[in-house]
């Protein structure tokens, strides 16, 4: 199964302060948001370094960015991300597609589901003939 991802800048990686930002793709469904931040640290010359970011958890790692301000502004973010769509898929009834006014109808499924066309969880059917995507 492919695993959608997305593009996180890091400016703190597990409590460490990143000389230049680094580019991580990860996966949506196993980012934690945590919140904000400030991450302190002492530099070469003994000089106190703080950074403020947010901070995400991923696979027993912890990320911080100071691209994002807040949980709902991550959220957000990753809703329009992360977003599963395939291919348009047409309707069939008994081998032909379905139209509507002359035009195709066509259906954007969710990939991680497959190309179920269910409604209420059951399958649909017309004129006593199950209908499938292609």
């Amino acid at each position: 199964m492919h695993f959608k991802t997305f593009p996180f800048v890091a400016d703190v990686v597990d409590g460490k302060i990143l000389e230049f930002p680094k580019l991580f793709y990860l996966q949506c469904e196993w980012v934690r948001p945590l919140g904000n931040q400030i991450v302190r640290q002492y530099s070469k010359t003994q000089c106190i370094v703080a950074k403020k970011v947010f901070q995400i958890y991923y696979q027993g790692q912890v990320f911080g960015s100071s691209q994002f301000t807040s949980v709902m502004q991550f959220d957000q973010y990753l809703s329009n991300v992360c977003r599963y769509f395939c291919t348009p898929a047409r309707i069939t009834i008994n081998g032909c597609n379905l139209t509507r006014y002359g035009c195709n109808v066509i259906v954007y499924q969710p990939c991680p589901s497959g190309r179920l066309f269910k409604r209420w969880g059951c399958s649909v059917t017309r004129y006593g003939c199950t209908v499938k995507l292609n």
